[in-house]
């Protein structure tokens, strides 16, 4: 009787851990689904996905896969050109074949500081941004646009960067500026500021390089998204 006791007691320790290993996975993998539902929701509403790709699009997540949005060989020069922001045209958008949206975007902040003086505008505390599923890159930047093809124009300061990527993490990212007067002989060169960043999904699955770059000359600016550091 008492080895019968014995080896039963011995059972039910052994079976405890792992009905608790297998609920508390079960319970990770629901919340797991609930927040990418969540995630998608949110995505949904912020760039006005059509009603008539947000289940293709939600399917596709939910199998995993990544969208054609977060995806940087979907990244075309082509694609690239559309998705190019300026003066004149702020905020840009492009829906892909599976029905994911990324938008870039190039405006003041709240403060809406613009000053002008003779010849010159000096723009501060401007949101460089792109957006998509995954990912949510963005930087401020101050900068000064000279009127005349003899004047350079130049970014002052960037700072504020932040990159977020969901579900998974950002390994690094680092904001620079590459150039920070415009060369204006020769042939000219644009001054430059980049932020490169590195994301991993959970579980290593898939990972990639991209950035966000701002470009100021020309007596203007523009904002290059990219697929991956070397487009």
């Amino acid at each position: 009787m008492k080895k019968k006791l014995v080896l039963f007691i011995l059972a039910l320790f052994l079976t405890f851990p792992m009905t608790s290993l297998a609920n508390s996975s079960k319970a990770n993998s629901q919340a797991n689904k609930v927040g990418i539902e969540k995630q998608a929701e949110n995505y949904f509403d912020n760039l006005d996905i059509k009603e008539k790709n947000k289940q293709k699009v939600l399917k596709k997540i939910k199998s995993g896969k990544l969208l054609n949005a977060d995806n940087p060989d979907k990244y075309t020069p082509e694609v690239i050109e559309e998705l190019t922001v300026d003066m004149d045209e702020p905020v840009k958008e492009y829906t892909f074949e599976d029905g994911s949206k990324v938008r870039v975007s190039a405006v003041p902040g709240p403060q809406r500081v613009i000053n002008c003086g003779s010849g010159y505008c000096a723009y501060d505390y401007y949101l460089i941004k792109r957006e998509a599923f995954n990912t949510v890159a963005e930087f401020r930047a101050d900068f000064t646009i000279v009127q005349g093809d003899s004047e350079p124009d130049y970014i002052r300061h960037v700072y504020d960067a932040s990159v977020s990527y969901y579900p998974g993490y950002v390994e690094d990212y680092n904001l620079l500026v590459n150039r920070a007067t415009e060369y204006v002989y020769g042939g000219g060169e644009e001054a430059k500021a980049t932020l490169y960043f590195t994301c991993i999904s959970t579980g290593g699955t898939a990972s990639f390089d991209a950035y966000l770059r701002l470009v100021v000359g020309n007596d203007g600016f523009s904002v290059v998204p990219s697929g991956n550091w070397y487009n």
